[in-house]
């Protein structure tokens, strides 16, 4: 296993451990479930540490990616930028479930208003994440690409664009 093959196993844990997260503290809102609620934050704090080794392990995964066929700089430039914000955003995440669980001991009476926050600030986060992964996945899928032409098969079955190659 190399370190692009090891970004790639771990890059999932935060962008799934986060959805995971939301649905937890969305159903413990619904329900007013205060176990719920913390335990979301614990996913939260979690996550936000389990980020920290993705974001660490792209830039080996860049030295490994960089001088391949059809990789561009600019898309791994973009990825790595994204990346540094979403590092940052799901750390602030995480100290805020931290003081989330904090308000849940001990200010009995805005915890729901904290949860809420909570909420919404993980949607926001979880965007970025989405954001973030999607711009990764633009590194080697120049078929998920924003300028992606789709290639038009000939009559023949061969493939205009190969042909051009």
């Amino acid at each position: 296993m190399n370190a692009a093959h090891a970004h790639l196993i771990l890059n999932h844990l935060p962008v799934i451990g986060l959805l995971f997260g939301i649905g937890f503290l969305l159903v413990g809102l619904l329900r007013k479930h205060d176990t719920l609620i913390r335990s979301a934050f614990t996913i939260f704090i979690i996550v936000s540490i389990a980020t920290i080794p993705v974001f660490l392990s792209g830039e080996a995964a860049e030295d490994v990616v960089e001088n391949l066929p059809g990789v561009e700089e600019a898309y791994i430039h973009a990825h790595e930028e994204a990346g540094e914000t979403a590092l940052i955003a799901m750390i602030v995440l995480g100290l805020i479930s931290i003081a989330g669980l904090w308000v849940f001991r001990f200010m009995n009476r805005i915890r729901m208003t904290a949860a809420g926050l909570v909420l919404v600030l993980s949607l926001v986060v979880a965007g970025w994440m989405a954001y973030t992964a999607n711009l990764g996945g633009e590194i080697r899928h120049p078929e998920i690409r924003e300028d992606f032409i789709e290639p038009v098969p000939s009559p023949g079955g061969a493939d205009v664009n190969q042909a051009r190659d």
